[in-house]
């Protein structure tokens, strides 16, 4: 013999596939919402980051640094 529980008595399916339609309207939402604490957090790091570098002026005839380019190991 198997006795219903509360949770299969109580069941609305029309109240469950409104609650989803509207958890997908949501979902939107909270994507956007998501980017822009990223973007916020992103910012505050580069923030923090560029406060501890020095800028430096270089003018035209100064000696700097460059890359060194990778020769073709193949010739």
């Amino acid at each position: 013999v198997v006795f219903p529980t509360l949770r299969i008595q109580t069941y609305n399916k029309e109240a469950s596939n409104q609650q989803l339609g509207e958890n997908l309207d949501l979902l939107e939402e909270n994507r956007v919402d998501a980017h822009l604490r990223t973007l916020a957090y992103k910012r505050a790091i580069a923030k923090l980051y560029n406060h501890r570098v020095r800028p430096r002026l270089i003018k035209a005839g100064d000696l700097v640094l460059r890359k060194a380019e990778v020769s073709d190991p193949t010739r």
